[in-house]
């Protein structure tokens, strides 16, 4: 499908908000599509094979996902006979091996990946040799947002308007009415539009979860006592990616 561009989106909002510029409309607009796609991982994408530098850390996917965007995760990876890597936390890791961060093979199968830093990720082990399209990956994306400096996105693909301008149109309304000293301002529409906006993404990570599959949620105790047994445990929540 082709793209749907951000201007003809905005009647949802328009509508809501009289008298907003056009220019701060598709602004706030362009930023509550990113922020929902960015933490629903709603953008996927299928880069397919990738190459697997001895340089690289993690296969560089950048040139195969759609123009003007940037990777937020990947939600799926695949070794190059069909076999899924599965993901671990970085502690998970650490249990497994101290020195995980240094281990190297000369381009076996990796056993694992996990997300080292925000938007940095990592095999296990890491390859000495380079790997011609030896990883296949799904993607979550956003789009780029332009800058004075920079060309961006102005739309996004029609199968995803159709499923969420919505929800983006809730985002945009809580973005607008949170903007202080305006004729617009309307603190109490800004916290009733953003808590539809956080119940719109919770619904949307599930629906990508529940049709790509996410990685078991791992919860750790220490701390709260349970039963009478005297042991203590504590709860540690992360997302799905321990992060």
């Amino acid at each position: 499908m082709a793209d749907v561009t951000y201007r003809d989106l905005l009647w949802q909002v328009r509508t809501e908000a009289p008298g907003v510029p056009e220019p701060v409309l598709w602004m706030e607009y362009a930023l509550a599509v990113r922020d929902h796609l960015r933490r629903s991982l709603g953008w996927q994408y299928n880069a397919g094979l990738v190459t697997w530098t001895s340089t690289d850390n993690f296969p560089d996917a950048s040139s195969a996902i759609p123009s003007l965007t940037v990777i937020v995760q990947p939600v799926q990876v695949k070794w190059n006979n069909g076999a899924i890597i599965p993901f671990k936390t970085r502690q998970e890791l650490d249990e497994i091996d101290g020195d995980w961060e240094q281990a190297s093979t000369a381009g076996l199968e990796p056993e694992f990946w996990t997300i080292s830093s925000p938007g940095a990720f990592l095999l296990y082990p890491d390859s000495s040799t380079t790997v011609t399209s030896a990883v296949e990956l799904r993607l979550a994306v956003v789009p780029l947002l332009p800058t004075v400096a920079a060309a961006g996105r102005v739309g996004v693909p029609e199968e995803l308007a159709l499923e969420f301008s919505e929800d983006w149109a809730h985002g945009a309304l809580a973005r607008l009415f949170k903007i202080p000293g305006k004729d617009w301002t309307n603190l109490q529409l800004a916290t009733a539009y953003g808590a539809i906006f956080e119940q719109d993404i919770s619904k949307a990570k599930s629906r990508a979860g529940a049709d790509f599959g996410r990685p078991r949620r791992r919860v750790q105790y220490g701390g709260i006592p349970i039963g009478g047994s005297g042991r203590s445990r504590s709860r540690r929540n992360s997302n799905d990616y321990g992060i």
